[in-house]
């Protein structure tokens, strides 16, 4: 029947159209972790502190600071599912309220590391090396844009400690520590390898080269060239009802 060859031939276009869409997509993340590998080869510190509070998150992503602060050891943030070599954990994130008196009202979020999950979630990490922390510390690092990243649902925030987040929802986080009348940085700090200070410190820039990405994108082209000679073939020699 006709309709069955027209229903064919829509199906295969539709379907050649998203592989070539998946290609250019992947070739456009290349492009991306690529302006994003050159921006870390240019780092720069971030002039005035003022700007954490100022400046957004993209602004503010791949610049160096150095603060001195405290921290609040008694609101503590683990970032769920985190792995390193094979073994799941948290990253553990706290506010730091800075030294200068007239920043005494802001906040902004510094990630300290990885800490292993144990291999049971009905206990918490290791968290004891808090305790050195406390009072006076200064931290250095790079700040970091956060990923919200794919949500199961709304993840609403209580007030116990530890708390564990899926994902690091800036906005929701600033509404959390506004309600308490401070003001929070949309940008984390995460704390340099060299530093005394923190877990376990691996800040890969990406998790994909650029040159993954154009692999992927050229299997999805090959993919659509094939699906396309395919389609050709079997649609000459009368696929779905012979021609009469």
């Amino acid at each position: 029947m006709r309709w069955r060859r027209i229903s064919f031939l829509v199906l295969n276009l539709a379907l050649i159209g998203l592989m070539i869409k998946a290609g250019f997509w992947q070739l456009d993340r290349a492009t991306q972790k690529q302006a994003i590998l050159d921006r870390g080869a240019q780092t720069q510190a971030l002039a005035d502190t003022d700007a954490l509070w100022q400046q957004s998150a993209e602004e503010l992503s791949l610049k160096t600071v150095q603060l001195i602060g405290e921290l609040d050891v008694s609101k503590i943030w683990l970032l769920d599912n985190k792995v390193h070599q094979g073994e799941v954990g948290y990253e553990v994130l706290l506010a730091l309220t800075p030294s200068d008196s007239e920043k005494r009202d802001k906040r902004i979020l510094v990630n300290l590391g990885w800490v292993s999950g144990l291999g049971d979630r009905q206990r918490w990490p290791d968290l004891s090396r808090l305790e050195a922390w406390q009072g006076t510390v200064a931290v250095a690092g790079l700040l970091h844009q956060p990923n919200l990243g794919f949500q199961l649902g709304d993840e609403p925030l209580s007030d116990t400690w530890p708390q564990r987040l899926q994902g690091l929802d800036m906005d929701k986080l600033a509404v959390f520590y506004q309600q308490q009348g401070w003001s929070l940085s949309p940008a984390v700090l995460r704390v340099g390898p060299d530093q005394d200070i923190g877990f376990v410190k691996e800040w890969p820039l990406i998790t994909m080269t650029p040159a993954k990405h154009i692999g992927y994108a050229w299997q999805w082209f090959l993919m659509a060239l094939v699906s396309t000679g395919l389609f050709f073939w079997f649609y000459q020699r009368g696929g779905l009802y012979a021609k009469k």
